[in-house]
């Protein structure tokens, strides 16, 4: 009898997850495990690196988790503590065979799972790991990882004439069952009162709720009942509603929804329905998902870096700095730019931001504030429900002028404002 241990990390879902596929496949006994993060505080701002926000969404998309596992005869069995104590503590108390755990890019992820394996290793148990990510599997790339084209648009046109599959879950459709005695652990209070203290905001054009169920339920609202898709190019950096851009990004963040299963959708709304310029340039966005991802992983820690992937300080303007008092009128919509406030306001009572205006705030606070960048990623982690660690350092990585984009990333926010906000009706909105 061969009993499995699958570590869920950023992949909460059933639907295309070949780390799970194979554990069942593997698997008489199985242990489905998922580890809560620590509330750790940034290393640059005096703040937890996960809001209340973030910690709704997770519980909420672990709980559904959950409830998959259920219908499938098995359970998720929570855990708190260290992820390094936690595995061989469970290997050994229930002779595990094997370990089955997804692959993720960034460089604090990448060090855990060193970290695992030679522990395993040690104890002298196997294990194999998956690449769930991403639309394209590292094993199709058409080079090398350390010669990942320096632009975006040569990777593009490198990568995007690969059909990606989704891996469907065995037709049994069922977990092998737990090993008797093994139970959850409840959730830490401390969670579920940050969870609850969220509060919708009245402007609050999404009501978030993480889950598979929920990835899945917006995936097909926005392709298949709205139509949504057809205008996505023209409307993606609107400001005000809920369907200018598909709100995909939270569920790919916690892996909720897979980025092939998007892709597919995708591909048979074209064939179904129209294929236009739209519904290409939402392909266009997962592989900018997945070319920050391999940024990620190519350059590791230099990503989170002051110097960041180029490892060139003198890049960045000589007068950044580590000013909090000016972090926090940033942080907090109190600068003298209308257009920062709004923005920042909307980031600070709904825990969600446009692109549009991530890029702006992002350049004031580097640009015009002058202030050390990784005290607004570090910002954007802490808030942003959709926070992905490879998108975020990567885009302020440019905005920095230390990423790979040769272009300039300094915006002119009144013009933005002007551009995007014409009558002002998003700074009325959330500046009152």
């Amino acid at each position: 009898m061969k009993t499995g241990l699958v570590i869920f990390r950023n992949d909460l879902r059933i639907h295309d997850n070949e780390t799970l596929v194979r554990a069942i496949e593997f698997s008489d006994v199985l242990i489905p495990i998922f580890v809560l993060p620590k509330l750790d505080i940034h290393t640059h701002i005096p703040h937890p690196r996960r809001s209340n926000f973030r910690i709704k969404f997770l519980l909420e998309s672990i709980s559904d988790l959950d409830q998959s596992l259920r219908r499938m005869g098995s359970q998720l069995i929570i855990r708190t503590g260290d992820l390094e104590q936690i595995v061989p503590e469970l290997c050994l108390e229930h002779s595990i065979d094997m370990v089955f755990f997804s692959q993720l890019a960034c460089w604090e992820e990448t060090t855990e799972e060193q970290s695992i394996q030679s522990i395993l290793d040690k104890i002298g148990i196997s294990y194999r790991s998956y690449h769930t990510s991403t639309l394209v599997h590292p094993a199709d790339l058409p080079f090398p990882l350390e010669e990942l084209p320096p632009v975006f648009t040569h990777f593009r046109k490198a990568v995007e004439s690969n059909e990606p599959l989704a891996v469907a879950l065995p037709k049994k459709g069922r977990c092998p069952s737990l090993p008797a005695g093994i139970e959850s652990e409840s959730i830490p209070l401390e969670f579920i009162t940050l969870a609850n203290s969220v509060e919708e905001h009245y402007h609050s054009a999404v009501a978030w709720k993480g889950g598979e169920q929920e990835g899945i339920k917006q995936l097909t609202e926005y392709l298949w009942i709205t139509d949504r898709i057809q205008t996505y190019k023209e409307t993606r950096n609107q400001l005000i509603g809920k369907d200018f851009s598909s709100k995909f990004s939270a569920y790919l963040s916690l892996g909720c929804i897979s980025a092939r299963l998007i892709y597919q959708q995708v591909k048979a709304y074209e064939k179904e329905r129209v294929a236009n310029e739209s519904s290409y340039w939402l392909i266009f966005e997962l592989l900018w998902r997945d070319y920050f991802f391999f940024i990620a992983k190519k350059h590791g820690r230099n990503l989170f870096q002051f110097s960041g992937i180029q490892q060139k300080s003198s890049l960045l303007q000589d007068k950044q700095a580590k000013d909090l008092q000016s972090f926090d009128k940033w942080r907090l919509g109190e600068t003298e730019d209308d257009f920062v406030n709004a923005n920042m306001k909307e980031l600070l009572l709904t825990g969600y931001m446009s692109n549009r205006g991530r890029q702006n705030v992002a350049s004031y606070l580097v640009h015009n504030l002058g202030l050390d960048w990784r005290m607004g990623a570090e910002w954007f982690e802490t808030m942003l429900i959709d926070f992905d660690p490879a998108s975020n350092y990567g885009n302020w990585n440019y905005v920095a002028g230390i990423g790979n984009d040769p272009r300039s990333r300094i915006f002119n926010t009144v013009k933005q404002a002007n551009d995007y906000d014409p009558l002002g009706e998003y700074r009325r909105l959330w500046l009152g």
